[in-house]
């Protein structure tokens, strides 16, 4: 390194910003001393070779950091790196897909495919739609109830089901033999679903009503064009089965006959394509309260739906226990009362 450049000895040294007031001092301890020796010292026209000397040793303490502020200097940089790996692996680790929220079918599935767009309520509720009906929708049918013959009012004055209905459950009563369940399954869009299968469960068991059948003797006419399974109530659990039925099971002739279709699972609906089914519930030694449970699948989602009234079981009760059995004709309203009917 090469020795400082020199300086008028009519001029003081400039001081160094980072240099102490201190270090300019040529080396007196004593301040007065010091002026009086330097008033006595003959006059210099240059640097002596001590000050150019001193001059570049502290030139490269300038140039090399001193061991201290290097540490420092390192092990904030150290720091720094530190803290930006550690939010990068935590951002990592809590962002959904990976660590702890990991959804593990779609790491096996492969790479993750483009996002899809929200589903629809359509998409995301029943694809399909259903329409149920209970009881014979041509006349009042037939039931139990706790009354004797002699002291339940009039049913009423027409063929109305719905009417004989709240008639019956107003008095306690309760649909006897058997109920005739229908439903209609219409798809909601033209997308395909598949029925795959159909189940009964008996909600509740209990005693067959004591008291009296009433009959509407006027009943009559065939089912109409349905798929069809009558289902034993009286097993557990219940049996279903299905079979093509005689003209006389049909109650409305052979072209009717044909036109009723034994249940085999699986179907498919759509909005374009609807299916009638009905399933009939017998029972003999049960008042049994019972659904209907249709399995579905459709456009990779799967579920099952409860076929019943208005969120209410079915209720049917057998005849093993009633006292007398009476036959009304709901257009006449004659009334013809008896010993109970023995199947």
């Amino acid at each position: 390194m090469s020795d400082a450049p020199s300086t008028d000895p009519s001029q003081p040294e400039p001081a160094d910003r980072d240099t102490p007031a201190a270090a300019i001092d040529n080396g007196g301890s004593n301040g007065g001393g010091a002026t009086d020796q330097a008033n006595d010292a003959e006059p210099t026209t240059g640097p002596t070779e001590s000050t150019s000397r001193r001059a570049g040793e502290e030139s490269q303490e300038r140039l090399i950091p001193r061991p201290r502020r290097l540490l420092a200097i390192a092990l904030g940089a150290a720091g720094t790196i530190l803290v930006s790996v550690f939010a990068t692996v935590l951002a990592a680790w809590l962002s959904p897909g990976a660590g702890l929220f990991a959804d593990k079918s779609q790491s096996e599935a492969g790479p993750t495919q483009a996002p899809t767009t929200t589903p629809t309520t359509a998409a995301t509720g029943l694809p399909f739609t259903v329409a149920v009906s209970s009881g014979w929708d041509h006349c009042g049918g037939q039931w139990v109830l706790p009354q004797s013959p002699d002291s339940f009012p009039e049913p009423p004055a027409s063929r109305d089901n719905a009417e004989w209905k709240a008639w019956a459950e107003k008095l306690g009563g309760a649909r006897s033999r058997r109920t005739d369940v229908n439903f209609t399954i219409q798809g909601r869009s033209g997308a395909l679903v598949v029925l795959v299968s159909l189940s009964v469960r008996v909600v509740k068991r209990a005693e067959p009503l004591r008291g009296t059948e009433v009959i509407d003797s006027a009943c009559g006419g065939g089912f109409g064009a349905v798929r069809w399974a009558e289902a034993q109530l009286d097993k557990q659990p219940p049996t279903i089965t299905s079979r093509d039925l005689s003209e006389d099971e049909a109650m409305g002739g052979p072209d009717v006959a044909k036109e009723i279709k034994p249940m085999r699972f699986p179907y498919t609906v759509s909005i374009s394509d609807a299916e009638i089914f009905q399933v009939q519930g017998l029972t003999t030694r049960c008042d049994c309260t019972w659904e209907i449970e249709i399995k579905w699948n459709s456009e990779g989602r799967s579920g099952s739906y409860t076929v019943n009234e208005n969120g209410r079981p079915f209720r049917t009760t057998g005849t093993a226990n009633v006292s007398a059995a009476c036959q009304i004709n709901s257009d006449d309203r004659s009334r013809q009362c008896g010993p109970p009917i023995v199947d």
